[in-house]
């Protein structure tokens, strides 16, 4: 998870969602499938911590929506901004990276789903792509 070990705080918009991370929280991952596209109008650029390591500070305007079988998505129902994917029976939640009041250390270390990229932009760096999910080969990076 070789993210950064520091406190995080983070929010939505209009600060009516805030939210705390500690410990170690992984690298960013951007994410190219056609899910994301649609919520955030290209990719989406996420975070990862344990659930015990995550705290909801205010919760004010936070909904849920449940996007498939196995995946809910938390956004605030007051400003629209996207927080949290959040898979069902996993010991973690993701977290958008663009929420973070701060982002310490944490880098961009790899790019998933690329064959549901968008057309209308290239990816021209040197980090891993993965055409699909990375499974585990994100964890230990």
């Amino acid at each position: 998870m070789n993210g950064g070990e520091n406190d995080y705080k983070g929010r939505c918009l209009c600060g009516s969602v805030t939210y705390s991370l500690t410990g170690k929280i992984r690298n960013i991952i951007n994410c190219h499938c056609k899910t994301c596209r649609r919520v955030h109008g290209a990719y989406g650029a996420y975070t990862r911590v344990k659930k015990s390591n995550f705290t909801i500070t205010n919760s004010n305007d936070l909904s849920w929506y449940k996007s498939s079988a196995f995946v809910r998505r938390g956004f605030c129902r007051n400003c629209g901004s996207h927080l949290f994917w959040e898979p069902a029976r996993q010991s973690y939640i993701s977290i958008v990276a663009g929420t973070l009041e701060n982002s310490h250390n944490l880098k961009t270390i790899a790019h998933i789903f690329t064959s549901e990229k968008a057309k209308f932009y290239e990816i021209h760096d040197d980090i891993s792509k993965y055409e699909q999910s990375a499974g585990t080969a994100t964890d230990r990076l």
